[in-house]
Order: C-alpha cells, then sequence, then structure tokens
C-alpha cells in the first residue's frame, strides 16, 4: 500500500521543530561554508598556479596528498582539537576548516582552471598598472566563472547531505541541521 506518511512526518518535524526549522539550521553553516570555500580556494589555487616560491612542489604535493587521506582516519583528531577550543555543538567546525582551503579537490580543481588560461593576460595587467590582488579579483576571476561554480554547487552538495560531520559536532537537537533533523521524524 503505498503512503505518504514518510512525507507527512518530515515536515511535522520533531518537538516542535518543523524540516523549515532544521532547513534554516542547515543555511547558516551552508551558505558560509560554500563562500569561504571559494574564497580561500581561489586564493590558493592562484598562489600555485602563477607564482614561483620555494618548495612549491613540496606543499602542492603535500595539498595533493590530502585528497587521498579518508576524513575518518582525521576524525578523532579535529574532534580532540575542536573540543578544546570549545566549538562542539556550534557550527564553527563545519566552517572554519574551509577558510584555509582544506579540500583539496577545490584547489586542485582551481589550479587547473588557472593554468588554462595564458599567462599574458597577467603580464597586460600589469603593464597596466594592477597588482597581483587586481589581476585575481578584476581579470582572473571573472573568466573563472565556470571553476567558481562547479565549487558552488559541489561544495554546496557535499556539506547539505553530509550526515557524519554534523552527527559528530552538534549535539543539541535545536541546532540540528535537516540530515540529522529527518533522522528524528
Amino acid at each position: 500500500q503505498p503512503t505518504l506518511d514518510g512525507y507527512r512526518n518530515g515536515y511535522k518535524g520533531y518537538e516542535g521543530m518543523t524540516l523549515f526549522h532544521f532547513m534554516g539550521n542547515t543555511y547558516k553553516f551552508v551558505i558560509p561554508k560554500v563562500i569561504v570555500t571559494v574564497i580561500s580556494a581561489t586564493i590558493t589555487a592562484y598562489g600555485f598556479a602563477r607564482f614561483r616560491f620555494p618548495l612549491k612542489k613540496v606543499f602542492f604535493m603535500m595539498m595533493i596528498s590530502t585528497m587521498i587521506v579518508p576524513a575518518s582516519v582525521l576524525t578523532i583528531p579535529t574532534y580532540v582539537m575542536f573540543r578544546s577550543f570549545g566549538w562542539i555543538d556550534t557550527y564553527y567546525p563545519l566552517i572554519v576548516p574551509s577558510l584555509f582551503a582544506t579540500k583539496g579537490f577545490f584547489v586542485f580543481m582551481m589550479i587547473q582552471f588557472f593554468r588554462g588560461i595564458p599567462k599574458e593576460i597577467d603580464e597586460a595587467a600589469k603593464i597596466d598598472g594592477c597588482n597581483s590582488f587586481q589581476i585575481l579579483v578584476q581579470i582572473l576571476t571573472p573568466l573563472c566563472k565556470p571553476a567558481i561554480f562547479s565549487v558552488i554547487i559541489f561544495r554546496f552538495m557535499w556539506t547539505w547531505n553530509d550526515f557524519f560531520t554534523d552527527l559528530i559536532y552538534i549535539n543539541s537537537v535545536r541546532k540540528y541541521p535537516v540530515s540529522l533533523g529527518l533522522r528524528m521524524a
């Protein structure tokens, strides 16, 4: 017998908190995480793609190697660290790591896109008086819109659908995102 009880229970929510409450909680950390990821990945990728600095290859290899390490290996150390900061049951553990371009996938994707843009554009901008930051913001970022939109879409979907990380760091039902709130219904 087909039934719509699952949908009714999902929208009804849990202990007076509806699905819309849980969705609002989800947006509280998903949107900042997406914005911060785009900014940090773009700046980091620009540095790797356009500048020469000592140990650049070593740092690049370290960044690439982070994509190999499963997230579950880092769960206990990061939990202990965030607990010592007093960030458990807040959205900080979900947002703050993105400030430091911790997802190597997004940085790698942006690096590859920057490498596809001719360096002559940078040189022309320098001749016109732009500094490195102006070149990134005013010239290269508009050219990178496809890669930036890809980062936005992937980061949004992966953060929205993440159940494990939310379960570890958020303890109070009032702060639950959709992924945990629907589990309660």
